[in-house]
C-alpha cells in the first residue's frame, strides 16, 4: 500500500519525514548542500527551534536529494527520545 507523502514548508523550504537509516528529514533543493551544513528550524510558538545537519546530498536531475538528521546530544537514549519528539512534532503539525 502506498503511503501519501505529507510535506511541511518550514522557512520556505519543503521538507518532509524520512526516517530510515539515521535519516529524519527530507528536503529537495535547487543547490547542492554541502555535508555538515546546519539549519535551524523553527516549527511554531511554544516549540523549541530543531537543530538539523545534512546526512546526504545527491543531484537528481536539476535538483538535489537531501537528507537531514537531527544535530543530536547526550546518550543514546535521550539521542532516540529527540527523534521520537520531533516525529510527535511533525504529526501535530498534520
Amino acid at each position: 500500500m502506498n503511503k501519501a507523502r505529507i510535506f511541511y514548508v518550514i522557512s520556505g523550504v519543503k521538507y518532509w519525514w524520512s526516517g530510515w537509516f539515521g535519516s529524519q528529514l527530507a528536503s529537495r533543493e535547487w543547490r547542492n548542500v554541502p555535508a555538515g551544513t546546519q539549519r535551524d528550524l523553527f516549527i511554531d510558538h511554544g516549540m523549541p527551534w530543531i537543530r538539523i545537519t545534512v546526512f546526504q546530498c545527491r543531484k537528481r536531475f536539476f535538483k538535489y536529494d537531501v537528507s537531514w538528521t537531527i544535530s543530536l546530544s547526550g546518550d543514546t537514549n535521550s539521542q532516540n527520545k529527540q527523534i521520537r519528539e520531533l516525529k510527535e512534532i511533525f504529526k501535530s503539525l498534520v
